[in-house]
């Protein structure tokens, strides 16, 4: 039978023929309408945008540099220094990269070499007393560029001299000079680090390159040269404590810096000289913002955040106006009697407050008899009694600070009869734990105090034994009581 008419073969055939003829004429219909396009001439479209507008300054900047100016660095002041190598030991590496100064060493020494003055500002703990000498020291600083065989010194200055000889025992142990408790000549050529007091030195020598002083004496040394010959950079530490020596010390320098600077560019063994203001609570303004100090360029200012421990304070309830003594008293005691390990650091205002304090603290806490170990654990005598003279004592008086002119008459016998406030029963601790020493070593610290009697405080504190201080504002900034966990 045929197929039916829908279902025939041919049918699709068909279909798909005519939409291909469809598909045709349409290109070719496209292609003739796009020729018509292109041969017609385009009709103008007018625009109605407003004209873009352009920027001319009424007074056009004229940018100068150095190199369109004609201007060239000056070879007798293009100071490359040689870097120098300190061997320090391998215990103090680690807990040295902690400081937050060690942090910062390139933009403080970038500081230095680009200003003739600097302001460092860290904070107390931050290490800046202990490592910027060292800092000065690696950059070369002490060195002459131009004769090997002539060298120059770094001077530090300190308001005080416990400061200034401690921070210099410091630094000498850091700096693989010495075993942090002296300082000892080498072959009678001095140490590389040393101190300067006005009747006391030690160290000082041909080898010497990083010197700590108090102001007194720089102040001195520069009466007889204003331009320092002997020094490339002067550190003023603790600069907030703004005492007679160190003012005058500002502004002599910034009077000695332009002169140096220019003695340099004729004497080619002479360096420019580098001023470094550091303190913890310096106030900057008043001297970048100085031009009769500094009227030329004002000091660079390098900041330096952050502490080693974090600190958490505690406020008492009620504040005691009159009788503080008592209040720090009964405070030492239940510190000593509850807390843990760590030493305790006590401000008080004089040297009579300390010594009644301490006599308070020895009757109360110690078991000696009004007597206190020292680090091999024998005992010495209560305060008040002259200290002998050791075999290397000179017998001359030592170098009195400021604040001991005024209490220059103070006689430790005037306070023997002067009620302290003893108890009579010991208050040793109550819990005998591990955790909790049961043994106090109480000493004092304040400027009149002999030298002998002021490194006790740093030597090592025997076992089972509290380190308790009571100290002037000495202990304030600069010195760093090893063991210390309350204030």
């Amino acid at each position: 039978t045929p197929f039916p008419q829908k279902l025939k073969p041919s049918s699709g055939i068909d279909f798909a023929a005519q939409m291909m003829a469809s598909l045709s004429k349409l290109t070719d219909e496209t292609k003739k309408k796009e020729k018509v396009a292109l041969q017609e001439p385009l009709e103008d479209i007018a625009i109605d945008a407003e004209p873009e507008k352009k920027y001319v300054p009424t007074k056009p900047t004229v940018v100068k540099t150095a190199a369109s100016l004609g201007l060239r660095p000056s070879s007798k002041l293009d100071v490359v220094r040689e870097v120098l190598e300190i061997k320090r030991p391998v215990e103090l590496e680690k807990s040295r990269l902690d400081l937050p100064v060690t942090a910062m060493e390139f933009e403080i020494m970038d500081a230095i070499r680009n200003n003739d003055v600097t302001i460092i500002c860290g904070e107390t703990g931050s290490g800046k007393s202990t490592q910027v000498p060292a800092f000065l020291y690696e950059a070369g600083m002490s060195v002459c560029p131009c004769n090997s065989d002539k060298s120059f010194l770094i001077g530090i200055t300190q308001p005080r001299r416990v400061a200034a000889v401690s921070t210099a025992k410091r630094v000498c142990y850091e700096m693989g000079q010495g075993n942090g408790q002296s300082i000892k000549s080498s072959g009678g050529k001095g140490n590389l680090v040393a101190y300067t007091t006005r009747y006391e030195s030690a160290g000082v020598g041909e080898k010497t390159r990083i010197q700590f002083m108090t102001d007194g004496i720089l102040l001195s040394e520069i009466q007889n040269d204003l331009l320092l010959r002997r020094y490339s950079v002067i550190v003023l530490d603790e600069s907030h404590e703004r005492n007679l020596n160190t003012d005058v010390l500002i502004g002599l320098l910034s009077v000695a810096l332009p002169l140096r600077k220019k003695a340099a560019e004729e004497d080619p063994n002479i360096v420019p000289l580098k001023l470094v203001l550091m303190s913890a609570t310096l106030r900057v303004e008043d001297f970048t913002e100085n031009k009769k100090l500094f009227p030329f360029d004002p000091p660079a200012v390098v900041k330096v955040p952050g502490r080693t421990f974090p600190v958490t304070i505690h406020h008492s309830k009620v504040t005691e106006l009159d009788d503080y003594e008592t209040i720090a008293f009964r405070k030492i005691c239940k510190i000593h009697r509850k807390l843990p390990h760590g030493g305790i650091l006590v401000f008080l205002t004089g040297k009579a407050e300390i010594i009644r304090m301490v006599r308070r603290l020895r009757n109360a806490l110690c078991r000696t008899g009004g007597k206190r170990p020292n680090a091999r654990g024998e005992f010495f005598e209560d305060v008040g009694k002259p200290a002998s003279l050791g075999p290397d004592a000179t017998g001359i008086p030592r170098e009195m600070d400021d604040e001991e002119l005024d209490a220059e008459d103070v006689n430790v016998d005037d306070y023997d009869g002067v009620d302290d406030g003893s108890d009579n029963e010991p208050m040793v601790p109550e819990v005998q734990s591990e955790s909790i020493p049961s043994q106090a070593c109480i000493l004092p610290l304040y400027s009149l105090l002999s030298a002998d009697e002021q490194a006790k405080v740093f030597a090592p504190v025997p076992d089972g034994h509290r380190l308790i201080v009571i100290a002037t504002n000495v202990a304030e900034t600069s010195i760093t009581i090893p063991g210390i966990s309350y204030v």
